[in-house]
Formats: structure tokens, C-alpha cells, sequence
């Protein structure tokens, strides 16, 4: 029952990961091309998205070692879910450091009075590195569900 719980608490968090970003850089590009008098309502939600995103992410990594160990431990696990957990950390890593980092920019920019064209570079990069985190969390999703086909 331990298992199950644990599972389905990690579930509800993998999913609120990525889903808490699945649409803000349709959100930054719309409002930055909507103008000015939007950039604070972007700030706010992305806030809000940013923290809900980091909130997520560590819990989906805990309560994912939590079914390890309920499992039995790293040993008694297929090789599928150390991989998965190390995409999973990478996912992590590029969500905070990468996609975080660059919406700092991006905000920081837009505070000091830039405007769309100011942060369009910094807008293809978030985006570029919104694909990266989508497609490694993809990669993990799938390294956990297909576990024993992979090995």
C-alpha cells in the first residue's frame, strides 16, 4: 500500500512538473508581443509557474528515490530507473539553471524597461532550452514506464 501511495504521490508531481511549463513560453511570446501594459501580469504568473515548477521537480525526484528504496534499493531496481533518475536530475538541472536562469534575464531586462526586441534573444534561448527540458522528461517518463523492456 506504501508503494502505491508513494507512486501515485509521485505521478501527481511528475505531472505537475511538466505541466506547470508546458505553456509558459507561449505565455512570455504572447505577452511580450501583446506590449508593455502586459509584462507585469507575465512576471506574475511566471513567478508563480517558476515555483510550481521547482516545487514539483524536487519532490518528483524524492518521491521517486522513495519508491526505489521501496523497492528495495538502487540494486534491486532495473538499470531503466537509474538512467531515468539521472534524466530526471538533468531535467532538473536544465529547468533551474537553464530555463530559470533565463527567465531572470529575461524579467530583469523587462524591469528596466526593455522591450520585445530587447529580449528576443533571450527568447529563443528559453525556448530552445524549454524543448530540452520537455524531451529529457519525455526520455525519463519513458525509461520509467517501459523499465523492464529496457532493462
Amino acid at each position: 500500500m506504501l508503494y502505491l501511495s508513494l507512486k501515485l504521490v509521485h505521478f501527481v508531481f511528475m505531472g505537475t512538473w511538466f505541466g506547470s511549463s508546458v505553456f509558459a513560453l507561449r505565455d512570455i511570446k504572447s505577452a511580450l508581443a501583446a506590449g508593455p501594459a502586459h509584462f507585469s501580469l507575465l512576471r506574475g504568473r511566471m513567478l508563480v509557474v517558476g515555483r510550481l515548477a521547482m516545487l514539483s521537480g524536487a519532490l518528483t525526484l524524492l518521491s521517486g528515490v522513495g519508491l526505489i528504496f521501496a523497492l528495495g534499493g538502487f540494486a534491486a531496481v532495473p538499470k531503466a530507473i537509474h538512467v531515468g533518475l539521472l534524466t530526471g536530475l538533468a531535467t532538473a538541472i536544465v529547468g533551474g539553471a537553464g530555463v530559470g536562469r533565463t527567465w531572470q534575464a529575461i524579467d530583469q531586462r523587462l524591469e528596466a524597461g526593455g522591450d520585445a526586441a530587447a529580449v528576443a534573444p533571450l527568447v529563443k534561448r528559453i525556448a530552445m532550452l524549454s524543448g530540452i527540458f520537455h524531451l529529457l522528461w519525455v526520455v525519463s517518463l519513458v525509461l520509467m514506464v517501459f523499465r523492464g523492456a529496457i532493462g
